[in-house]
């Protein structure tokens, strides 16, 4: 759908329905939430082994065992969603 509107001229778009020149300019912006998301993970991962590396380094990530436990799970589920939705992105709009 995405390359049959991209191809066809602003007139013939305006032929078929008024609200289709509406739909062509905004057609991509679902792909474009998907990858800011994806880059949004991608910021919230970085910042969690951050973290983790620097309480390793102190030598506290021991006595931290809660938060340390606590930014493992939201590594694995930051990383999950993060490919999840570069896939979404590759699958739709490839």
């Amino acid at each position: 759908m995405i390359e049959t509107l991209n191809d066809m001229s602003p007139e013939l778009v305006k032929q078929v329905s008024e609200q289709s020149l509406t739909l062509k300019s905004m057609i991509k912006i679902p792909m474009l939430l998907c990858i800011s998301t994806a880059a949004l993970q991608s910021g919230l991962t970085i910042v969690v082994l951050k973290l983790l590396t620097e309480l390793g380094q102190s030598g506290e990530i021991g006595s931290h065992w809660f938060l340390s436990t606590l930014m493992l799970l939201a590594l694995g589920a930051s990383g999950t969603i993060q490919l999840h939705m570069l896939n979404l992105a590759m699958k739709y709009y490839n």
